[in-house]
Order: C-alpha cells, then sequence, then structure tokens
C-alpha cells in the first residue's frame, strides 16, 4: 500500500514539474509573439489598444531577454 501511494506521489511531482516546464515554454513562447507584434507599426489601431501596445512595447524594451535565449 505504502509503495503504491508512494508510486502516486512520485507521478504527481513528475506531472508537476512538466506542467511548470511546459509554463515556462509557453511563456518563452507567447513573450517572442509579442516582440514580434510590438515591433510592427501601429497605425491601424485604435486609441485605447494604441496606449496598451505602446505600454507593452515598452515593458518589453525594459525586459532582460537573456531567459529566451534571443541573444
Amino acid at each position: 500500500m505504502n509503495k503504491r501511494l508512494q508510486d502516486i506521489s512520485d507521478l504527481e511531482a513528475q506531472r508537476i514539474q512538466e506542467n511548470r516546464e511546459v509554463v515556462e515554454v509557453m511563456k518563452e513562447i507567447q513573450m517572442e509573439r509579442n516582440i514580434e507584434y510590438h515591433s510592427k507599426p501601429f497605425d491601424h489601431l485604435t486609441t485605447k489598444t494604441l496606449e496598451l501596445s505602446l505600454k507593452r512595447r515598452e515593458l518589453i524594451k525594459n525586459t532582460d531577454f537573456c531567459y529566451l535565449n534571443l541573444l
């Protein structure tokens, strides 16, 4: 019985770690998409969307991208 509980616990820990890795990869992919999107002209955007995009562009410029392997 204890062996089964330990196996279940180990599998749960493994899944949690795999999920964390997937989340990190997805964050990196989303940031790359954000960089690509926000490096394009904003002529087509409305006022509020333009303001948000400019703020996001500024945030991206101020972010340290070493962890994204973009260098």
